[in-house]
């Protein structure tokens, strides 16, 4: 029996510039952010929405705009509960969000490379 795929986070309003549609998927994302001074820094996080060009992540630590990122992100499969899709790849902080009513995050271009599903048992 397949799943149907969530219902899409793309938005109809005219100021939304993202060229693909965006899921509300949750899931553990690992990241390194590129900084100034030519040094990868390591922080994690969590996505709130991930299409194929890219994602939101919500997470304490918040690279600034145009930051290279190095990304890993942890999914769930949908079709089992204890199987995990692993994504890999690479982008750019596109825009940041702080504020008290919110989680802080950034929103990323990427492009990602599936792996293997990984079991969880």
């Amino acid at each position: 029996m397949e799943k149907s795929l969530p219902d899409s986070t793309s938005s109809t309003h005219p100021d939304d510039r993202r060229m693909s549609v965006r899921y509300p998927i949750r899931g553990v994302i690992w990241f390194q952010s590129l900084t100034e001074n030519g040094e990868w820094k390591d922080a994690v996080g969590i996505t709130r929405d991930i299409g194929i060009s890219g994602l939101f992540v919500e997470s304490e630590l918040v690279p600034p705009v145009s930051s290279a990122l190095k990304l890993t992100a942890s999914l769930p499969a949908g079709w089992g509960k204890d199987i995990t899709v692993r994504l890999g790849g690479s982008g750019f902080v596109r825009h940041v969000r702080h504020g008290p009513s919110e989680p802080s995050g950034f929103g990323a271009s990427a492009v990602f490379h599936v792996e293997v599903p990984i079991s969880k048992a």
